[in-house]
């Protein structure tokens, strides 16, 4: 381990704006098996969140959910199922990276939304998590759609084949 490591993480810093939560940390594991603090970068996350109607929030997450910023993804899917949400739209556009962690989130999520008799759809996840979702077989458990559009309309037609 390099000098900044003495077998405890730094936490992350958080930033907050109006709809979006900036996460920071400093200190991860890398894919290369190296500590990133040691390569001297750092590690961001973008939570956006943004009302499409009484019922539906679109999440977008930008950057790497990891076990340390996973975390503040199922706070953010918490409190919108707390605020009355059914319906939730995670946009993985800008998605880098998700581990088991994340995952589970997801997955758990689902479950939560299910039980209010809601879904939970994903939107155009890249190919390297799209492999994800395919080798872990998740691919058949989420709804997957190719924009935000597509799945607001999906979610709109399953509300009038509901009536």
């Amino acid at each position: 381990m390099g000098p900044m490591m003495s077998g405890a993480c730094r936490p992350g810093r958080t930033r907050r704006s109006e709809s979006s939560v900036y996460y920071e940390t400093m200190v991860r594991p890398h894919p290369t098996g190296k500590m990133e603090a040691e390569v001297g970068s750092t590690m961001n996350l973008e939570i956006q969140t943004r009302r499409v109607n009484a019922k539906t929030a679109v999440i977008a997450i930008a950057g790497e959910m990891d076990v340390y910023t996973t975390p503040q993804v199922k706070d953010t899917f918490l409190d919108l199922l707390e605020k009355g949400y059914s319906h939730l739209i995670v946009d993985l556009r800008r998605a880098e990276y998700l581990d088991s962690t994340a995952l589970g989130v997801l997955v758990g999520t689902l479950k939560r939304v299910r039980e209010r008799g809601g879904e939970l759809r994903l939107v155009a996840p890249p190919p390297k998590i799209r492999r994800l979702l395919e080798i872990t077989r998740l691919i058949n458990v989420f709804s997957i759609d190719a924009s935000e559009q597509e799945a607001t309309a999906h979610l709109a037609q399953e509300e009038r084949d509901a009536e």
